[in-house]
Parts: structure tokens; sequence; C-alpha cells
């Protein structure tokens, strides 16, 4: 490859890569990044038009650049007990997304497979619609379903008030960690934002505002309760939670972390019984 070609095609690449974020200049972004003239990043503009690589709009001064759709296509499934994500992959996504590096494959084969059962399985719904949009530069997977959807569902299946109640769990495997302890492997760590137990402007300062916070951390051996963003809280609500529960719940381990030194006094008045109140 000569150097002009290679010097060439790096152009080429820089536009597609910023195109996005600068539709209405990038001819002078590529000028000012290579030291080439407007019009010498013109022809590359051209060439990338007459490709189908990107879709112009406007005229002269007022001209526009961005990534076209080089497939762009929508896919609806009913979701029957024959549906299987594996044929659907094999049949319609991954011909859809032919000439992907290897490892780009196997990450798109990962990510659609799990989410395109976790529809059929879980969503209660009766159609999963696929929407795929490939560029240049990227490629884009949209699954929607006309389910309950997964906080719905949870909630639902937890009883709990309020969907926004759900302590949701990190996959990565980085994080694992954090919700473990000792050697039995398993999942004994929570963390709880004391937060959603707040709705709108109101304050923190019930038993039952504490007891729907509550609900289920008895599974665990250790809580993290994260007060960020909750400016103090009442007598009721910390004796719920550090004297009545801790009573109850010895084998329960809870800490507290992000509290300001309002929330702090008030948990060390109710630890050293100085704020307890009767239930």
């Amino acid at each position: 490859m000569t150097r002009v070609r290679s010097r060439g095609e790096d152009i080429r690449k820089f536009i597609l890569s910023q195109v996005e974020k600068h539709p209405s200049d990038i001819s002078k972004l590529t000028s000012e990044r290579f030291g080439i003239t407007r019009q010498a990043v013109n022809k590359h503009l051209q060439k990338l038009t007459a490709e189908h690589a990107l879709a112009e709009a406007g005229k002269t001064r007022s001209r526009t650049y961005g990534l076209a759709p080089m497939l762009e296509w929508r896919r609806a499934y009913k979701i029957t007990p024959d549906l299987a994500e594996d044929v659907v992959w094999t049949n319609d996504i991954r011909m859809a997304l032919d000439a992907l590096p290897d490892n780009v494959m196997n990450i798109w084969h990962h990510g659609f497979t799990e989410m395109f059962n976790n529809a059929i399985d879980h969503s209660g719904g009766s159609e999963i619609v696929v929407y795929l949009r490939k560029t240049a530069t990227d490629s884009q997977i949209a699954i929607t379903d006309d389910g309950v959807g997964i906080f719905k569902k949870i909630q639902a299946a937890l009883n709990l008030l309020d969907e926004r109640h759900n302590h949701a769990a990190r996959t990565a495997k980085k994080v694992f960690d954090q919700y473990t302890s000792g050697d039995d492997f398993g999942f004994n760590k929570t963390v709880v934002p004391v937060k959603l137990a707040q709705y709108g402007n109101d304050k923190l300062i019930s038993r039952s505002q504490a007891k729907r916070l509550l609900a289920r951390i008895e599974l665990f051996k250790t809580v993290m309760l994260n007060f960020e963003g909750v400016d103090s809280i009442g007598q009721a609500f910390a004796d719920e939670i550090f004297r009545v529960f801790a009573i109850q719940h010895p084998e329960v381990e809870l800490l507290v972390m992000r509290a300001n030194s309002e929330v702090k006094r008030m948990i060390s008045r109710i630890k050293d019984g100085s704020g307890s109140t009767a239930e």
C-alpha cells in the first residue's frame, strides 16, 4: 500500500469516526487535523458519499453529513413455544451482521441471544420486535417487547409496593466479589440505596418507610445502607432500622455508607440508646 493511499484511508477513517459529532464542520475539522485544503477534504467526502458510507443534506455552506445506514431493518417475532433465540440469530441477525470481525460477532452473539431469550421467557408479552442498523463504523440492535417490563415483573413477584424497591445486582464478573464474603462464594452482601424509600419530597421519618426499605434484606449477611442523597432521617425511621431490626436479626451486619453528619448523629443516638422510641 502506497503512502498516499494509506494517508487517504486514514483521512476517511477520521471522517467516519467524527462526522456524527461534527455534521456541519467535518470539512474544517479534517482540514485542520491533516493539514490539507478544504477542497482535498471534499474529495474524500464525495468518495464516502458515493460509496453510501455518508449521507449528505443541504447545499453549499449549509451542507451537513452523517453516517448512512448500510443496512436497516425491523422485524417482529410472535412469542410462541417454537420461538428460539439461536434460530433467530442464525437465520436473521448473523446474516445481517456478516463481515464483522470474529470478536465483534462473538459479542453480538452473546448479547443478542441473552436479551432475546429473556424477552421470550420473562416479558410476559406476545411479540418481540428487533431493529437493526449498520453503518460504516458501527452496528446497533434494539430489542423491544410488549410485556410488562422487568421491574414491574419483579415488583409483582416479590409483592413490592413500588417497582423502585428492586435491589439490582450488577452482573459484571469484576464486581461479584463486592457481594460475597467468606468461603461459600454465595451472594450474601447487598447495597441498599436508602433514597429509594423516599417518595418525591417526603422525608424519611416513619417506621413504615423503614420497613419497606428493609424488605427481604434478612436474606443477606452484610447489608450496606447507602445514604447518598439523603439529607436527614427521622427518629422512628432510624429506630426501626438500627434498633428494632438489629435486635430481631443479629446475624445481619448493618453498615452505613455515604451518610452526612446529621444522619450519622441520628444513627449514633439510636445505637447508644439516647434516641430510641417505643414501637
